[in-house]
């Protein structure tokens, strides 16, 4: 069983080499005993038998039916990444496809692909922001919402259901997510949006120009050139005909939980299947690392 240990040993020195991180915060985040570590790096303790983690579990089919059958929409990536990252179930994707496979509960899904050139990808948070208005209708009269969204994280920096899309509306709340921006950075990102009205206003060329930030609008007719907001509004969208709403409060609250979803639990291929937050003011590469020294361990133990 001291063998078992050595395993562990090698996985968990891979991954403070991998992310600079100290010992003990590796081994919580491993969800290793601190204790039981110490003690097994002295040869005269045998591994004790509770720590099986990493063992195949017989249950784990039924974790990942389960996991599916409440989550429809997820992908069978996106269900192994949340199982491991959420010290469940230690599945490759390969394995969880199997599962699925096998209970007919594979699901195919056709996604719009969307080009852009690799220039124009930011590199770092708070680069690019795009913006856009999207219609929503609630019993029978049409409100806009306002979304501002960093390019490089899909993190949803401020929303804002409004009861109009004019100049001042829009100008007003951009200047709060500037001000949000500014509590936690110091970046000055570009703004990206389409030609509405609202964001050829005067009054939103003023705001932009009073805190030194630089508006790009992107060639009418071409959506794609703001693909990463509207695939957000899409996905907002798709959240919200789930609810049902009544009144424009009902709309906000709604809004505000998908919001708060989108942002800290929906995991994006194009983020590794992180959520947005982890590449927005998070530490993506630990949270990678740690995931495949979580991998591996399952692998070493499992042989």
């Amino acid at each position: 069983m001291r063998s078992m240990f050595f395993e562990v040993k090698l996985t968990v020195d891979k991954a403070i080499r991998q992310s600079g991180f100290t010992l003990s915060r590796i081994l919580s985040v491993l969800g290793i005993v601190r204790s039981w570590y110490y003690r097994q790096l002295n040869p005269g303790f045998m591994l004790e038998t509770r720590f099986n983690a990493f063992v195949v579990r017989e249950d784990d089919e039924w974790i990942v039916v389960g996991y599916k059958r409440r989550n429809p929409r997820m992908s069978f990536r996106e269900i192994a990444y949340t199982l491991m990252d959420e010290d469940l179930a230690y599945l490759s994707p390969s394995s969880v496809y199997a599962i699925l496979k096998k209970h007919d509960m594979v699901t195919s899904w056709k996604t719009r692909l969307w080009a852009s050139k690799k220039a124009d990808k930011p590199e770092k948070p708070d680069e690019v922001w795009q913006t856009d208005i999207m219609y929503v209708k609630i019993t029978g009269r049409f409100y806009y919402l306002l979304i501002f969204i960093d390019a490089y994280s899909r993190y949803i920096v401020h929303h804002k259901l409004l009861v109009s899309m004019d100049g001042n509306s829009i100008s007003a709340e951009a200047q709060i997510a500037i001000e949000i921006l500014r509590k936690g950075s110091l970046a000055d990102p570009d703004i990206q949006s389409d030609n509405g009205s609202g964001f050829i206003s005067m009054e939103f060329k003023i705001v932009l120009k009073a805190n030194n930030l630089t508006h790009k609008r992107i060639k009418p007719h071409t959506p794609t050139d703001n693909a990463i907001i509207e695939r957000a509004n899409r996905t907002v969208r798709e959240e919200l005909e789930t609810d049902i709403v009544s009144d424009f409060q009902g709309a906000e609250r709604s809004i505000d939980r998908i919001v708060q979803w989108y942002n800290n639990e929906r995991r994006h291929s194009s983020l590794n299947y992180l959520p947005p937050r982890e590449y927005y003011r998070g530490e993506p590469d630990v949270r990678i690392a740690v995931r495949e020294a979580k991998i591996e361990m399952a692998k070493r133990i499992r042989r």
